[in-house]
């Protein structure tokens, strides 16, 4: 059948990953851009940016693997969702793409709040509340603060979208990536058309919707020769990346659990679509079937919080790892293992740039307390990997509590998951089996497996996950280590109070 090609578009980077006919990757190809920050909260990037980054990847894919441009059978879309995009008539980026990040808009947003009660906005759009950051509110910003953009503006492009559209010259959006866009309701799978009408929004500027995994066309021959492949694959929607994530790790089934440890930490359990709570807190995404949700708490800083750490403190281990071509993180997790559990009295709270969930307070801070002079580095690096770890076992507590989640399996994604030391430290702490997967590129195996089903590699999604990606490693619970460290999480709840009132 050929090979399936995916561009995975995240906050920082773009991602071309290369699967054969078994769905087995081949290549893969990251190429990194710099966002544009301003004052006022302001996050930008130029549109143009992430297509050029996005064909840097793919070139470099092709370079080495010559033959495989002519055998692309399928390409696939994922990315971050949110980032926003106005284009004219034929497709023309009008500004820089405003970048989820951004919260230039929550003066509009406090407008929105008082037309439609948060309970009512969450029940209706599963996003917990409308803020600054919500593509809804930067709708009214834009038509407030740069009218002459608004005006000539024929489509409101999320970023998917615009590559979407860069790939086949075709004009359309995606459910899941709608999904948090504030303008989406997910309770009837629709684009919430009287919302954006009370606001005096444009209904026809939003892009036609169509399904997670659907054949948009084949690629345009512009595309194709700046991408330096062959004509006659065809392009499909993807799904938002947190969607696809949860797909290639096989999170579609309820009671399956998965948290991903990147910059942030994301946990993310599939239920069966019901009517949501308004008086909840979590984030509830469209699905890629339409009888099941996905829902996700989200905390700002997990791997970042190590990232931090090494960049202000271990310029030894980065040098060393430079010279000898090991992976600083690597070196990092083993200065931690020679750390005893409790990083001998050590704790960190890694609340080090606010928080969603399980608390929402954006003014939140982060700690390390109980220094002492016997502590060293290796101390403070376990003590990140135990404060996030005990992060990751108030978001499921908290699942557990408003959508009553169960089970006894966790299926850890991301960079973090990479570290043994710190997938058993998981495993102790929230007393569940921590599962590693054989496919860690998790977001682009999902995206490939819709990809594989909707050009009929494939029968069903179920099929092409099996296919993609597979349990690699156990790591369960040691009962006596999860006695220490209930006592070390009823202190890291304690001290969280008493920094953040």
């Amino acid at each position: 059948m050929g090979y399936i090609l995916v561009f995975d578009l995240g906050t920082t980077s773009v991602k071309a990953v290369l699967f054969d006919e078994e769905l087995k990757r081949i290549d893969l190809q990251s190429v990194e851009y710099t966002l544009i920050a301003g004052q006022a909260s302001r996050v930008e990037y130029p549109a143009e940016g992430y297509w050029n980054a996005l064909c840097r990847a793919a070139e470099c894919i092709f370079e080495r693997r010559r033959d495989a441009a002519e055998k692309i059978a399928g390409i696939s879309v994922t990315t971050q969702g949110e980032t926003l995009i106005p284009v004219d008539e034929r497709g023309e980026a009008l500004r820089r793409a405003i970048v989820w990040l951004d919260g230039r808009a929550e003066t509009q947003a406090a407008a929105i709040r008082t037309k439609i009660k948060r309970e009512d906005f969450f029940r209706i759009t599963g996003v917990p509340e409308c803020t600054g950051l919500c593509p809804l509110s930067k709708l009214i910003w834009l038509k407030e603060n740069e009218k002459a953009i608004y005006q000539k503006t024929r489509w409101f492009l999320l970023l998917g979208d615009y590559i979407l559209f860069k790939l086949t010259g075709i004009i359309c959006t995606e459910k899941t990536l709608l999904s948090t866009t504030g303008y989406f309701r997910i309770d009837e799978d629709r684009v919430w058309d009287e919302l954006l009408e009370d606001l005096g929004l444009a209904r026809d500027r939003i892009p036609p919707v169509k399904e997670s995994g659907e054949v948009i066309g084949a690629i345009s021959p512009e595309a194709a020769r700046q991408l330096g492949l062959n004509d006659r694959a065809l392009v499909t929607s993807g799904a938002m990346d947190q969607i696809c994530g949860a797909v290639g790790a096989g999170n579609f089934v309820a009671g399956t659990l998965t948290e991903v440890t990147g910059t942030a930490l994301c946990v993310g359990a599939t239920i069966p679509k019901q009517a949501i709570d308004g008086r909840g807190s979590i984030p509830v995404y469209r699905h890629i079937f339409t009888d099941r949700y996905l829902v996700l708490p989200v905390s700002m800083t997990a791997g970042m919080a190590l990232k931090w750490f090494r960049d202000t403190f271990c310029p030894s281990e980065t040098e060393e790892a430079a010279r000898t071509g090991q992976d600083v993180y690597d070196l990092l997790g083993a200065l931690a293992a020679s750390s005893p559990p409790l990083a001998r009295g050590l704790l960190h709270i890694p609340y080090l740039s606010g928080s969603i969930q399980p608390d929402n307070n954006p003014a939140a801070r982060g700690a390390f307390t109980g220094i002492g002079l016997e502590h060293t580095r290796a101390d403070f690096i376990r003590a990140i990997f135990e404060g996030v770890a005990y992060m990751l076992r108030e978001n499921i507590e908290l699942l557990r509590r408003e959508f009553s989640i169960t089970g006894s399996n966790l299926r850890s994604l991301g960079g973090g998951s990479r570290s043994p030391l710190w997938n058993q430290i998981k495993a102790d702490i929230t007393g569940l089996s921590i599962e590693t997967m054989g496919e860690p590129e998790c977001t682009a195996a999902g995206a490939a497996a819709l990809c594989a089903v909707s050009i009929r590699m494939f029968n069903t999604v179920e099929d092409a996950v099996r296919a993609v990606n597979r349990p690699l490693a156990l790591y369960t619970p040691h009962v006596e280590r999860k006695i220490e460290y209930d006592k070390g999480y009823a202190d890291y709840n304690k001290i969280y109070a008493a920094i953040n009132r």
